[in-house]
C-alpha cells in the first residue's frame, strides 16, 4: 500500500497489525500504547484474567471490565478511512453513486450520506436547497489533491452518534468504555457511573495528542535517513576492505618471502 500525503512519508507498516500484517480493523490501542485490531486482540485476552502481556514489548496491561474496554484509536481509523478516500479518487475508481445510483467514476464523498458521489450528483450536493445541510459534510476530489490533513478530515464528518441508540447525536464520551460515544439517556443506563468526558474535549485532546506524534515522527526522519546512509558508507567500507584483503592474499601466496626463482 501507498500512502499517499499527507502521511506519505509514514512507513506503511504503521498503518498494519503487527499480527495480521493487514491494515487495521477497528484498531484498539493498549496503555503501552500499541495498537492492534479488535479481532485479532481478542483471542490474546482468552484465559487470562486481570492482566496480560503486549505481544509487542511485553508490558503487562490491566484487561478492562469489558471485552470491548480497551480504547479505539479514532485518529488511526480517520487516517486509514481518509487514505482509502483519497487512493479511490486517485485511482478514478468506478463506484456505485448514492444519488443516481449509476455504476460511474466517483469524484466526491459525502459523510452524511455515508457513500460515494458522481460529479453529476456532487454538484447536486453543492447547489441544490435540498441537501443544503450535507454541504459541509463532502469531501471531493480537489480536497485530497493538497496537503490536507486529520483536523480537515473531523471537520467533514457528521457529529458522532450514540453507539446504542444512533437516532440521537453523541454529546459524550465514555472513556471506561474505550472513548465510546453515547447520549445522555446511556448515562443513565447502559454507561451509569462510568466515567464520562465531553466529547469535543476528548476530541480535541485527541488531535493533540497526535500532533505531538506527527511532530515527532518528523524530527526522527532525518536521524533515520542519516543512519541509513551510515550503514550504506560503513557497508561499502567493508566490502572495500575485504575485496582489498583477497587480492593482497592472492598476491602473497604468488610470492613467498625468502624464496627466489
Amino acid at each position: 500500500m501507498a500512502c499517499p500525503s499527507p502521511w506519505k512519508d509514514i512507513e506503511d507498516k504503521f498503518f498494519e497489525c503487527s499480527i495480521c500484517l493487514d491494515l487495521f480493523k477497528e484498531p484498539k490501542q493498549l496503555p503501552c500504547l500499541h495498537r492492534f485490531c479488535k479481532q485479532c486482540l481478542e483471542p490474546l485476552l482468552e484465559g487470562h484474567v486481570g492482566t496480560f502481556e503486549c505481544p509487542l514489548c511485553k508490558d503487562v496491561c490491566k484487561i478492562p471490565n469489558k471485552n470491548d474496554g480497551f480504547k479505539t484509536d479514532f485518529h488511526m481509523k480517520s487516517m486509514l478511512q481518509f487514505i482509502q478516500l483519497q487512493k479511490t479518487f486517485e485511482n478514478e475508481e468506478f463506484r456505485e453513486c448514492i444519488g443516481c445510483s449509476n455504476k460511474l467514476k466517483v469524484t466526491a464523498y459525502c459523510f452524511k450520506c455515508k457513500d460515494f458521489l458522481c460529479e453529476k450528483c456532487y454538484q447536486f450536493h453543492s447547489t441544490n436547497r435540498m441537501v443544503a445541510d450535507h454541504r459541509e459534510n463532502v469531501l471531493a476530489l480537489k480536497d485530497v489533491e493538497g496537503e490536507s490533513h486529520i483536523k480537515k478530515l473531523a471537520s467533514l464528518k457528521e457529529a458522532p452518534r450514540c453507539h446504542i441508540h444512533t437516532e440521537f447525536l453523541a454529546h459524550l464520551c465514555c472513556c471506561t468504555c474505550g472513548n465510546l460515544p453515547v447520549c445522555i439517556t446511556c448515562t443513565y443506563d447502559e454507561h451509569e457511573g462510568h466515567e464520562l468526558r465531553d466529547v469535543r474535549k476528548v476530541a480535541n485532546g485527541e488531535r493533540e495528542h497526535l500532533k505531538k506524534i506527527l511532530e515527532e515522527l518528523e524530527k526522527r526522519k532525518d536521524t533515520v535517513f542519516n543512519i541509513a546512509d551510515k550503514i550504506n558508507r560503513v557497508n561499502n567500507d567493508v566490502l572495500s576492505i575485504v575485496a582489498d584483503t583477497k587480492t593482497n592474499g592472492k598476491s602473497s601466496t604468488k610470492i613467498r618471502p625468502g624464496v627466489t626463482e
